[in-house]
């Protein structure tokens, strides 16, 4: 409405991504471009395991344990079958329709590597140190990971941002996966 456009593009970081899936998934159609950069798009095992420690009563980060605070962290838990109940059925419903999400935004993906990640209960250094490279990939989009940034850092990393801005503009950019070379 601020802007009259019709349609407008949207960068967003971590649980940004998965807000504006939803808002898509639930039929919103005013966003022709987004840039999702460290998205959680199958969950994050640190939700999972922040909520196990909160039912003991041991909240670690945010140390305040609300209802919005529990229900973010509900949003971001792993999108996993477990004896035939879903552990986010809103994200596993959001994924399953994906290919409808997709054909309506034109999409990019960023994602953070280098930083040891838990994963299905394993470590690997194919993340960002809350979101793993397996959770932020979608089906048909592009990726381009950026090595040795944190989760938060990402959103922040010249090269995150100089692709997006190349990207939202019609530029090429090098979506590559290609590992760093290792120090000596």
């Amino acid at each position: 409405a601020a802007t009259g456009a019709k349609q407008i593009d949207v960068v967003t970081h971590s649980m940004g991504g998965l807000d504006t899936r939803y808002y898509t998934d639930q039929g919103g159609n005013k966003i022709k471009n987004a840039v999702y950069i460290a998205p959680p798009n199958r969950g994050s095992e640190l939700a999972d395991i922040e909520l196990k420690f909160r039912d003991m009563g041991i909240p670690i980060k945010p140390s305040v344990d609300d209802p919005e605070v529990r229900q973010c962290f509900h949003d971001l838990c792993v999108d996993k079958v477990h004896d035939g109940v879903d552990n986010n059925p809103v994200l596993h419903t959001m994924n399953q329709n994906w290919n409808h999400e997709k054909s309506e935004i034109n999409t990019m993906i960023i994602a953070g590597c280098g930083k040891l990640t838990l994963t299905s209960g394993w470590l690997t250094f194919h993340g960002d140190g809350a979101v793993p490279l397996a959770s932020a990939q979608m089906d048909k989009v592009p990726v381009l990971t950026v090595w040795g940034q944190e989760h938060s850092n990402t959103k922040e990393c010249p090269e995150a941002l100089v692709a997006t801005g190349k990207w939202l503009t019609g530029k090429a950019v090098d979506f590559r996966a290609d590992e760093p070379d290792p120090p000596g």
